[in-house]
């Protein structure tokens, strides 16, 4: 069983109003509650927001919940989310005791025991509503020892870590989805989207002149521009391929490019 709901012990009513106006984020009518709570660790300002209802008991059903966190190190955020709850499931009052009962034909076993691993899996929203990072704190020590791991400075050891944590919930996220196959964390695991892409072979543009010759259109004759051309009629190119083999690509691509560079030849494309 997760709680779904933060402990609002530490919280503060910042306003009261109407619940469209305290977030664009809220759909609920009538008049609402935002309570925050801001909790600073180390260069960290994470900001907590949860917005309530009060129903004729008055009750409170929960409506928004949204964490934002700020990295003053870095001048950015590192992390955000939010929780919209849905007003037709919740109900206020006692809770039958029979939602408890045990479902005999199913049989019990032991929980699947210690480990930050099993956390996230069997209770990921014990981040994400109690603020509990500590299994992902211990993953990240253990995945720098592993992998001999060393930053320089504060700065780099937090965006690491930022990165850590986004593709740490993405894999625990993949696996309980319950696949024929399980995702794992490898050395890749403290690298940002744009790291990787590069690492797959994608280039970044550069926006300053590298000093080609434009292409003058005014000396060819467009008319005579034929409406298609497939040069693997002519064979200087051979169908699209999916290949991983960077020998093969670049082979190929020597081929083609002599090919119609200097007109047919015995140059057999592979």
């Amino acid at each position: 069983m997760q709680g779904v709901l933060p402990d609002l012990s530490n919280f503060q009513l910042k306003a009261k109003g109407v619940c469209r106006k305290l977030s664009s984020k809220v759909q609920a009518e009538g008049d609402c509650e935002a309570w925050e709570y801001r909790v600073t660790y180390g260069q960290k300002d994470n900001k907590y927001l949860f917005i309530l209802r009060r129903d004729s008991q008055n009750q409170p059903i929960p409506i928004y919940y949204l964490m934002f966190g700020y990295d003053s190190l870095l001048g950015s955020h590192y992390d955000k989310y939010e929780v919209i709850y849905d007003l037709g499931s919740y109900k206020t009052g006692p809770i039958d005791p029979k939602v408890f009962d045990i479902y005999m034909p199913y049989k019990c076993t032991g929980f699947p025991g210690p480990g930050h691993q099993n956390v996230a899996l069997m209770n990921p929203m014990r981040e994400f509503i109690h603020g509990d990072r500590t299994h992902i704190d211990q993953s990240f020590d253990e995945f720098m020892a592993k992998h001999n791991k060393s930053y320089v400075g504060k700065d780099e050891l937090s965006i690491r870590a930022k990165n850590y944590l986004h593709n740490y919930r993405y894999v625990m996220s993949e696996n309980r989805r319950s696949f024929s196959f399980k995702v794992g964390i490898n050395h890749l695991a403290d690298r940002s989207d744009d790291e990787l892409r590069v690492l797959r072979g994608r280039q970044n543009s550069n926006t300053t002149f590298n000093g080609a010759m434009t292409f003058d259109k005014s000396k060819y004759d467009l008319s005579k521009v034929p409406a298609n051309w497939d040069w693997r009629l002519l064979g200087a190119v051979t169908p699209v391929k999916v290949s991983i083999y960077r020998s093969f690509t670049c082979r190929t691509t020597f081929n083609s490019k002599s090919y119609i560079l200097l007109g047919p030849s015995n140059l057999r494309i592979m």
